[in-house]
C-alpha cells in the first residue's frame, strides 16, 4: 500500500477541498475510545467567526482559542453527517486511501 508522509498530510488537508479519512477516536478525561472512523466526504473546518463574540447582553467576549497545533488537533467536517470530529494527527491512518507514515 502506498503512504504519505504526515508533514505532507498536514500540508495537504487545507488545500484539498475534499478528501477522505480514516482515523481512531480517543478520549484521555474518560478513556473511551478505539473506534475506527471513516470519513468518505470531509473537509478541513474553517473557522468562520473572526474577533470577539457577542453574549445576549451585547458585551464583548474574546474568541476560545482551541490551541489545534499545541494539542496536536485539527478539526475536521464531515460533509454528508454535517458534523465535526476533532481528529488528533497521531491517530489518522490513511488520507485519502493512504496509508499514513510517521517518522521518516
Amino acid at each position: 500500500m502506498k503512504s504519505i508522509p504526515l508533514n505532507l498530510l498536514l500540508a495537504t488537508m487545507p488545500t484539498t477541498p475534499t478528501f477522505s479519512i480514516q482515523f481512531v477516536t480517543a478520549n484521555r478525561r474518560t478513556g473511551e475510545g478505539g473506534q475506527l472512523i471513516t470519513l468518505a466526504n470531509a473537509c478541513i473546518a474553517k473557522n468562520k467567526a473572526t474577533g470577539l463574540q457577542r453574549t445576549y447582553n451585547q458585551q464583548p467576549k474574546p474568541h476560545k482559542n482551541p490551541s489545534h497545533f499545541k494539542n496536536r488537533t485539527r478539526n475536521i467536517w464531515c460533509k454528508t453527517e454535517k458534523r465535526f470530529y476533532k481528529v488528533h494527527i497521531y491517530l489518522i491512518l490513511s488520507f485519502n486511501g493512504l496509508a499514513v507514515r510517521y517518522g521518516n
